[in-house]
């Protein structure tokens, strides 16, 4: 049950930040001057979503391989290429 929760949440999660980007694209989002807050907000989900950690003494961000949907990295195939394709291109 609990890879079930984590997926459930990580959809969620997503269904959330596709409903605040399709709001602050529009046009009265921006100007009601709500758009600043969907926007923090589309980043804090994000952060949520992608488990990283600051490695200081590199001062770097790196993946983490061992919290949030990648504690399932055995049971979801793709989950660990995927994601360490996002940490070459991004972090």
């Amino acid at each position: 049950m609990r890879i079930e929760n984590a997926i459930r949440n990580y959809v969620k999660s997503l269904h959330d930040i596709n409903r605040d980007i399709i709001k602050v694209s529009s046009y009265n989002a921006l100007r009601e001057n709500d758009g600043e807050d969907i926007l923090i907000h589309i980043a804090s989900e994000l952060l949520r979503l992608i488990p990283f950690k600051y490695n200081k003494k590199e001062k770097r961000i790196n993946l983490s391989l061992s919290d949030g949907l990648m504690e399932y990295k055995k049971k979801i195939e793709f989950l660990k290429y995927d994601f360490s394709q996002l940490n070459k291109s991004t972090l």
